[in-house]
């Protein structure tokens, strides 16, 4: 269920009032010399974009007929079909995985993808490019790629045109995708969110070519539109969203739910979120949980070492040719982990002068034969990654890491407390605000810093961490993050902010920790750490639940399960 209304604010998204929106519409669709209805600059302006808003659907209608509709027709009445152009393939069933965003960041469509692939299956991706995916995705002989463009909208638009010119933009680019570019399937999987336009066109697709779809519920796009609508006017997600922004929500949900009906098969990645679905929607749905990838998996001290030595400086910059001319700034994720963390680390962590790869932060090589171990003054890693979206606050871990920063060095049983690296992963419009507040912060104990890391260096970098912070906040309270599935599958506890569902995933006292605020959070990172790092027995006896957690992988349950409702009964052992 969606999260309950909080404060109210009456003005919607658009800056006006509700009345006035009332006005505006009143006197577009229904002329009058009615003196209550009072025109002023903003409800021509309103007027004014309402004519725009109508011009552009109609001539988006015009063209997506006469580059889609128009040639599929003529096509069908002179006997040919899509599929004289892309037949499906012969090796088993052909299915589609339909991402409308970036693919690279969609590991569990990834996984789908992956997965359908292995068992025989012609997978065709269309999705946005973007995020380079993993590398087996890449180089898998039966996935194919077919990319679409995002679409981009000016910013001078405005919100009531730009709205429905993106969704019929984005209709139109999947459409062409799906109906001439892709080659005909036997299953459509569809990720969603975003339900619009994505749910429709699927349906409007997989009538025309004769194939089923089947829904994959990461979340309800409705209640992702409605905190995105609620963070465009910088208001908190429990806030009560205006007149017309409420329209606008409850018609998407209508949207949703009326193509729900129509899927062959829907997949969903809580128990909770079937619930939901089969009380509130009418829909059965199959519980597919998530889980790590083959990727996240624990490293041996080794292994560690090499990593943290790679990552923790930049690398040495290429020399000079007379002829490259001045050199371009590196980006920022090329710089090394320990140049971004604020403040500094001491020297005697921070290695300037050691050769490079005798010594990381947390490992170094001793002996001869040298042979890699964890240092005895070692500080915590603490990691956390983020898409810096409008559902995370990341004001509670930097509240978190303040109160953490302020204890005394020493507990009351006289054991030290240990230095904390707090490493950030990931990119978002948000990031900057969050490194310019992290530079404002007093810290001596706790060290901050972001990354930005290749999807093969990420899953090593999470098995280096110690704890793994969540401060995902779902905006229907039925979803579950896959950071913690990332986490878990790289051997880490987690502590994650408490909602709805994540008892599921995060066993609080076994797998991890859960949290409502910031000192609650900074509560269970001191307790977790306490005997870092020569003895932390809570933090060991959470490794040992989770390291039990991941000993059921990915493939084995995605056979066992979606395998089934993709693939049509047994038929899968039979691909291949």
């Amino acid at each position: 269920m969606a999260p309950k209304d909080g404060p109210t604010t009456d003005a919607p998204v658009w800056g006006i009032t509700s009345d006035e929106m009332r006005n505006a519409v009143q006197r577009f669709f229904l002329p009058t010399k009615d003196p209550n209805l009072v025109r002023t600059p903003r409800t021509a302006q309103m007027e004014g974009d309402l004519w725009l808003a109508l011009t552009v659907w109609l001539g988006f209608v015009v063209i997506l007929y006469r580059i889609v509709v128009k040639p599929f027709l003529e096509k069908r009445r002179a006997g040919f079909t899509i599929d004289d152009v892309h037949p499906p393939g012969s090796n088993g069933k052909a299915c589609t995985v339909v991402v409308l965003g970036d693919f690279g960041r969609s590991p569990r469509m990834q996984q789908h993808a992956l997965a359908l692939a292995e068992c025989g299956a012609l997978v065709t991706v269309v999705a946005h490019g973007g995020t380079a995916p993993h590398r087996r995705v890449r180089e898998h002989a039966r996935i194919v790629m077919c990319e679409i463009e995002p679409f981009v909208l000016p910013a001078a638009l405005p919100a009531l045109a730009a709205l429905p010119l993106k969704a019929i933009a984005q209709a139109a680019s999947l459409l062409l995708a799906l109906g001439t570019r892709a080659p005909r399937a036997d299953v459509v999987l569809v990720q969603n969110p975003p339900a619009i336009p994505t749910l429709a066109v699927a349906l409007v697709v997989c009538a025309m070519r004769g194939a089923r779809l089947v829904i994959d519920w990461h979340n309800f796009g409705y209640t992702v539109l409605r905190v995105s609508l609620l963070a465009r006017r910088g208001l908190p997600a429990r806030a009560r969203l205006g007149a017309g922004a409420r329209a606008l929500v409850a018609a998407a949900e209508a949207y949703e739910r009326a193509c729900a009906v129509f899927a062959a098969e829907h997949l969903c990645v809580s128990a909770a979120m079937a619930d939901e679905l089969r009380t509130g929607w009418h829909v059965r749905a199959t519980v597919l949980r998530d889980r790590p990838p083959a990727a996240f998996a624990p490293l041996d001290v080794g292994a560690r070492h090499d990593v943290l030595c790679r990552l923790q400086h930049p690398p040495p910059p290429a020399p000079p040719t007379p002829s490259a001319g001045p050199r371009a700034p590196e980006p920022a994720h090329a710089s090394g982990l320990l140049d971004r963390l604020h403040p500094p680390l001491p020297v005697s962590l921070a290695l300037a002068a050691e050769p490079r790869g005798a010594r990381s932060f947390a490992t170094e090589l001793v002996g001869s034969p040298a042979r890699a171990v964890l240092r005895a003054d070692r500080p915590a890693v603490v990691l956390t990654g983020t898409s810096w979206g409008a559902d995370e606050d990341y004001t509670i871990l930097l509240r978190a890491l303040a109160i953490i920063d302020a204890l005394p060095d020493a507990r009351p049983d006289g054991r030290a407390r240990p230095r904390v690296v707090v490493l950030v992963t990931g990119q978002g419009p948000l990031r900057e605000r969050f490194e310019a507040d992290v530079r404002e912060m007093a810290l001596t104990r706790v060290h901050v810093g972001t990354a930005w890391l290749s999807a093969d260096d990420y899953p090593k970098l999470l098995a280096c961490a110690d704890v793994g912070v969540c401060l995902h906040a779902s905006t229907s309270e039925l979803d579950l993050p896959m950071k913690v599935v990332d986490l878990f599958g790289a051997g880490v506890p987690v502590c994650a902010l408490e909602y709805g569902c994540i008892g599921e995933l995060v066993v609080d006292g076994r797998t991890g920790a859960l949290f409502s605020d910031a000192p609650g959070l900074a509560r269970e990172l001191d307790e977790l750490l306490a005997g870092f790092p020569a003895q932390s027995a809570r933090l060991e006896a959470m490794r040992a639940h989770v390291g039990a957690w991941r000993a059921l992988g990915w493939g084995e349950h995605w056979r066992q399960v979606a395998a089934p409702v993709l693939l049509g009964g047994g038929e899968w052992r039979r691909l291949g």
